[in-house]
């Protein structure tokens, strides 16, 4: 059995140290029972413990965000709706110059590709900007996990780490011995073993106090045709 990223990576003193609860944990499960599933799965562990503690987790910001353009959406429009009449109402002399001082101070450049004075051409694009229906098709991103249906509470950095790592541990106990053993992006988060394992690796490289596996579960019970492993995002480039 070939195992994930980092096959056969020996863990360092200070790992050992801070996952030893959660090793423990997971010699005790069904993967314990094989050397080389046990083996396997502590790589994959490793591998996701190691991303985790390295990523920023800048996903609950991001849903708070756009929260607040959802909540402003409509108003937004009609502002839009109401410069747009605006600008229909000016003159081509008033209306061009008061769009061409616009364009100059902020340093944008706009140049119509219809007939019709450029102001004209502006209160056309605010109506189609108007018109744009609120969004309804989100996915929330948090981490390696991809949630297809939006969900209205954003899990934590535990949990989802939690469910990424009983995913793989599934992999492991259900792996046939052949070939490479590694979770693929848009891979379904149906199911998982080893939970108390899962939950305490995810616990101890978060730094956060031990989660329930029963917490993970239930996220999963309710949102299991919508779950898909997604990969860690590439860091930033500074």
């Amino acid at each position: 059995m070939v195992s994930s990223e980092d096959q056969g990576r020996a863990l360092s003193g200070a790992q050992r140290e801070r996952y030893s609860t959660a090793i423990a944990a997971l010699k005790r499960s069904v993967l314990g029972r094989d050397p080389k599933s046990f083996s396997a799965a502590l790589d994959l562990a490793m591998y996701h413990c190691e991303k985790a503690r390295s990523f920023d987790w800048p996903e609950s910001e991001i849903r708070k965000r756009r929260s607040e353009v959802a909540v402003n959406w409509d108003s937004v429009n009609m502002a839009a709706t109401k410069l747009a009449v605006h600008f229909e109402k000016l003159d081509d002399r008033v209306g061009s110059a008061r769009l061409a001082a616009a364009i100059l101070k902020s340093g944008l450049k706009m140049r119509a590709q219809t007939n019709g004075s450029l102001h004209s051409v502006f209160a056309q694009f605010l109506r189609a900007l108007a018109k744009q229906p609120k969004p309804t098709d989100y996915e929330d991103r948090i981490g390696p996990l991809r949630i297809q249906l939006s969900s209205r509470k954003l899990p934590s950095r535990a949990v989802a780490l939690t469910l990424v790592l009983a995913h793989a541990f599934d992999h492991v106990a259900n792996h046939d011995g052949g070939g490479q053993l590694k979770l693929f992006v848009g891979d379904a988060i149906t199911s998982g073993s080893a939970w108390d394992a899962a939950s305490l690796f995810a616990s101890a490289a978060l730094g956060e106090d031990a989660l329930e596996p029963t917490t993970a579960k239930k996220f999963l019970s309710e949102h299991r045709s919508h779950l898909y492993y997604q990969g860690w995002p590439e860091p930033k480039a500074v």
